[in-house]
């Protein structure tokens, strides 16, 4: 009964896509009254809500899904995208005057096998948090969801929006409102968006995105330390980045080495140094420590100690590249929070040397106890686009590294493929595959595109 019900709402959806296209050519919507409404909506809701949450509920990327098993993934820009003021104002719609449709247990292939927009996040949403950014006047989420990892939004018939809540148990969670206006703009808006060239194509296949990359050319990124020359250090310009994390106040006694710089007071230690140190590949590191623990140890949400990670690292001027949530995790009384930056749509990864050398998993970590930030680390780079070197990936380049004699394995047992740029300090930054095979993660051993 239920694999019925699956393909008959498929051939509903998709019956419906080929209508809204149609209607596209044919229809003037101005839109302005429902454009408007949705717009006070959010803006009630957003000035409710600190800027800390606000970013909490912000995905670590957004799938754009078109026919035929095609899909763009963006890390960057967010914030000001088409994709994301589209959802969100789809969600606010669905939130404020939206009703349940039904919930079944349908794999994410299905969802995104039509024009669609995604929202994905790298930890479990908890839908009470969630809801606190977006307008409500009744539990209708909260009262079926309890955390999800993804949000799907897509034209449902001619006159609704569909949001669907993939929720952590596999179950998707269906619910519509009527509004032509939001309908027709996310579908004519996916359309117009499916030419871009600029952008790298994925395939969703057994569970993983396949960046599908015969002949796409990504730049080579440069690292750089504004706080290093020949000589060493600019004091000068360490100084006035770590007193951020001192109140700007001059009350802070100094030490130092060759290769590092440490500031303190009673309950403050920060260092700036290099590990490992007195070499000349090794990778400098900014680390905050808080010894000042709340006496009342009061335990908090996970949505309030994101807040407290995220004003803390906004307060942080030096961070110039977008950065993600990666990943979560839970010790006793305090989290860390993993972030990750992202450059041309591409996240960044530590080198397995710069792990050792660094202890750390993720360019910016992050502690959290009782509320407080306890620690802060983070790589004392920025990153930027060298737009004359290129490189050009390809999916087969990947397949020839793993299968050399031209064989491949029925089945592939290949998981988790990405591409993302290997951080590296002695040289230009290239793309890397990254992937798990037979349970095992791994990385080519040269660049993609052969570098």
């Amino acid at each position: 009964m239920i694999c019925h019900l699956k393909t008959l709402l498929i051939i509903l959806l998709a019956a419906n896509a080929i209508y809204l296209t149609s209607r596209l050519w044919f229809d003037e919507f101005s839109g302005s009254s429902a454009k408007s409404a949705v717009l006070m909506l959010l803006s009630r809701a957003q000035s409710e809500a600190d800027t800390g949450q606000n970013y909490f509920v912000k995905p670590a990327r957004i799938v754009t899904s078109f026919s035929g098993n095609r899909h763009y993934i963006m890390y960057n820009n967010i914030d000001t995208s088409m994709q994301k003021r589209d959802c969100d104002e789809a969600i606010a719609l669905v939130l404020d005057a939206g009703e349940y449709i039904s919930t079944m247990i349908v794999p994410l292939d299905e969802l995104l096998s039509l024009p669609c927009y995604a929202f994905n996040y790298s930890v479990a949403m908890p839908s009470s948090a969630f809801v606190l950014s977006y307008p409500q006047r009744r539990n209708i989420l909260t009262s079926r969801v309890r955390s999800f990892n993804w949000v799907i939004v897509r034209p449902y018939d001619s006159s609704g929006v569909a949001v669907i809540f993939l929720d952590t148990d596999g179950r998707a969670h269906l619910y519509r409102v009527n509004n032509a206006y939001h309908s027709m703009r996310i579908l004519r808006n996916i359309q117009e968006s499916a030419g871009d060239r600029q952008r790298l194509v994925y395939a969703y296949e057994r569970g993983l995105f396949i960046p599908q990359a015969e002949g796409f050319s990504y730049p080579k990124l440069v690292m750089e330390n504004q706080y290093m020359d020949d000589g060493g250090l600019y004091l000068e310009p360490v100084r006035r980045m770590v007193d951020v994390f001192f109140g700007g106040t001059g009350s802070k006694w100094e030490s130092s080495t060759e290769q590092s710089r440490t500031y303190s007071d009673e309950n403050t230690v920060v260092k700036y140094f290099r590990a490992p140190p007195e070499t000349s590949n090794g990778v400098d590191v900014l680390e905050y420590t808080n010894y000042r623990v709340d006496s009342r140890q009061v335990l908090t949400a996970l949505s309030a100690d994101y807040n407290s990670a995220i004003r803390f690292i906004t307060r942080d001027s030096t961070i110039e590249n977008e950065f993600y949530l990666a990943e979560v995790q839970d010790a006793e009384s305090k989290r860390v929070f993993y972030f990750n930056y992202a450059v041309n749509d591409l996240p960044l990864s530590l080198s397995y040397e710069n792990k050792l050398q660094t202890g750390l998993t993720y360019p910016i970590e992050i502690e959290v106890e009782y509320g407080a930030v306890t620690r802060y680390r983070k790589l004392v780079y920025r990153f930027e686009s060298d737009k004359e070197q290129t490189v050009e990936v390809s999916y087969e380049d990947l397949l020839n590294i793993l299968f050399p004699e031209d064989v491949e394995p029925e089945g592939l047992p290949i998981e988790n493929v990405e591409l993302k740029y290997q951080i590296n300090v002695s040289s230009d930054m290239v793309l890397y595959w990254f992937f798990e095979l037979d349970g095992v993660f791994s990385q080519s051993t040269q660049g993609a595109g052969g570098y």
